[in-house]
């Protein structure tokens, strides 16, 4: 596995980059959003994030400026019916965190207007990445209860989710939960500070 490319960028194309290692170009498929984050970059050194797909034909690369954009296109290749070349233009219809709010919501009316998604595959997407989104805390969720957005800012959100998860309170409880105590918290504020505000709220 290649988990990242360090050298000059020499091309930037809307769909594609090439950068050169050691004497060797290297091209690498992008989204519409790396291709944007590397504007005024070339002929500098810069760094991608990668993921490599095999095909019949030979290996394929693709990169990525940030985590969280190369996380959800692996999430997305594991949807069936989505290959990388239509994760790469889902993710360039939107910014991840736009697209996952989309999911989250279950707004399948949205997904169908981005290219190459029809009713079905909205749906797909909904089922089977709604709760991975929601442990990766990408994203807002609106509570159906209380009215309230999460606050994606959550100070250390995906471990605080693994931890309430590991002592067996439900999706559905954890959002609630953040919903009510994300707005009282700072982006220093300690993990453990978090856990205890989470924890004070469901002993209430």
């Amino acid at each position: 596995m290649i988990e990242f490319i360090e050298g000059i960028l020499k091309t930037r194309l809307p769909h594609k980059v090439v950068i050169e290692k050691h004497g060797i170009g290297i091209e690498i498929f992008v989204s519409l959003n790396s291709y944007r984050e590397l504007s005024d970059c070339e002929s500098r050194s810069v760094t991608l994030l990668t993921h490599l797909h095999w095909r019949e034909d030979g290996p394929q690369l693709f990169g990525f400026t940030k985590e969280d954009e190369r996380s959800l296109f692996r999430l997305l290749n594991r949807v069936s019916k989505v290959g990388p070349k239509l994760a790469v233009n889902i993710l360039s219809a939107a910014s991840p965190e736009k697209l996952a709010e989309l999911i989250l919501a279950d707004d399948s009316r949205a997904l169908t207007s981005f290219k190459g998604i029809g009713p079905k595959l909205a749906s797909r997407l909904i089922l089977e990445l709604k709760e991975p989104l929601s442990q990766m805390g990408l994203g807002q969720i609106t509570s159906a209860t209380s009215g309230k957005t999460e606050d994606k800012t959550l100070p250390f959100s995906k471990e605080v989710r693994e931890a309430l998860d590991n002592l067996g309170y439900s999706s559905r409880e954890i959002d609630r939960a953040i919903a009510e105590v994300a707005p009282l918290l700072t982006p220093s504020t300690g993990i453990e500070e978090v856990l205890e505000k989470l924890l004070r709220f469901f002993s209430k």
